[in-house]
């Protein structure tokens, strides 16, 4: 029987799988070793990094990268949910606003207030 085929004898030795694997997994790529591992069937998956995110293809594939206008920063890249939904192919329409950006649309459209009452709450600075 191999060394580790049972479970017993891997909690038994775990630190040294640990240090073995630890030390192994240094030298390598997480990339690289991802795929050596999935070569010798064993699932598994890099942990990826926001960067590694951004560049993954499979990010472009499943059309989660999605360059949305913002007001202050132009052209951004979003990342859409992981969910789709048939009737609906872009999830997110908007980049995220800047702090206010949509004080006038919501008191004046949603909540109905007047001029004169939009205008005292910024005279108050309780808005900006």
């Amino acid at each position: 029987m191999p060394r580790y085929d049972d479970f017993g004898a891997r909690w038994e030795d775990r630190e040294g799988i640990s240090d073995e694997s630890d030390g192994w997994t240094r030298t390598i790529d997480a990339f690289e070793l991802e795929e050596h591992l999935i070569a010798e069937d064993i699932p598994c998956s890099v942990v990826q990094r926001p960067m590694d995110v951004f560049n993954d293809p499979q990010m472009e594939a499943r059309e989660m990268k999605q360059i949305l206008t913002h007001s202050e920063c132009g052209e951004v890249v979003h990342f859409g949910f992981c969910t789709r939904f048939s009737a609906k192919k872009q999830m997110v329409l908007r980049a995220p606003p800047c702090m206010g950006e949509h004080n006038d649309y919501v008191m004046r459209e949603l909540l109905g207030l007047s001029h004169e009452e939009v205008a005292k709450y910024y005279e108050s600075n309780a808005i900006t």
